[in-house]
């Protein structure tokens, strides 16, 4: 059972990083789209609107920059989840019964404290 939900597990994790994956693809192809254009300025532009494309080109350029690396970040986390996860997990610890522990450490707890009055 408990391999069943680990499955299902790897496949939402598997779904999410390809949803972040292709959003930030289309981002990225988005933001190069526009600093192209925004670079091919024609040549009968007054200075104004030279000066807010060109803003606007530096804009695209920084948020694709970023987009690009946003994606290798994307792409390394889940190797090294891939990585990580692909490692023989050790043997599990052994079973205690925490309140039999606590009842245990009551009793010596009272034990000390009787030693400790008389």
């Amino acid at each position: 059972m408990e391999e069943l939900e680990q499955r299902r597990l790897d496949r939402r994790r598997l779904a999410s990083f390809a949803a972040v994956v292709v959003l930030l693809l289309v981002m990225i192809a988005a933001l190069g789209w526009l600093f192209h254009v925004t670079v091919r300025l024609p040549g009968d532009v007054d200075a104004h609107r030279r000066d807010s494309l060109a803003r606007l080109a530096w804009v695209s350029l920084v948020l694709l920059g970023m987009a690009v690396l946003m994606l290798f970040w994307t792409v390394a986390r889940y190797v090294k989840f891939l990585l990580a996860h692909d490692r023989e997990r050790g043997e599990p610890t052994t079973y205690v019964d925490a309140w039999s522990e606590a009842g245990k450490r009551v009793k010596l707890d009272d034990q000390e404290e009787a030693e400790d009055e008389s």
